[in-house]
């Protein structure tokens, strides 16, 4: 069982971390259900999916420097992870995130958000980002980056 929280708490995806290798994460989680990300340059594909989970490569790299979700009602790991999205929902308003976030003694903030026209971003626990639609400020993703990539 992988959970959301967890990664918020300590950065790890169960037994994924960034700067992981394809074939460490391979060896944690098995082969993805689902490639993305390939270009003429770079013909090895830079996006792995478990159901919503996106894990992104450094192009051209073989390091691992974002675990990304979008676009989800209630998150799945897909075929190979069993997934525990603690609170995570589409449906998971800005308030309701900082309720759970301060119930749970995880600390977080409003933070500047490039595309501010597009919603609000809340950073949390060891630097995931909330990103919150402007029109209702429901979730729209979760991210986790290396800011050093």
């Amino acid at each position: 069982m992988i959970s959301l929280k967890q990664l918020i708490e300590s950065g790890c995806f169960g037994p994924v971390k960034l700067g992981m290798t394809r074939e460490e994460v391979k060896g944690s989680l098995g082969a993805p259900d689902d490639v993305g990300g390939t270009s003429r340059k770079s013909q090895k594909p830079s996006i792995w999916k478990y159901g919503d989970i996106e894990l992104h490569f450094v192009h051209g790299a073989n390091s691992l420097f974002l675990i990304h979700l979008d676009d989800f009602d209630v998150p799945s790991g897909g075929k190979s992870i069993d997934l525990d999205p603690w609170v995570i929902r589409g449906t998971l308003s800005l308030s309701e995130a900082e309720q759970h976030l301060s119930r749970c003694g995880i600390e977080y903030k409003m933070d500047k958000y490039e595309f501010k026209h597009i919603g609000k971003c809340l950073t949390a626990g060891v630097g995931v980002s909330f990103i919150f639609s402007e029109e209702n400020l429901l979730l729209r993703a979760v991210s986790y980056r290396n800011t050093a990539s």
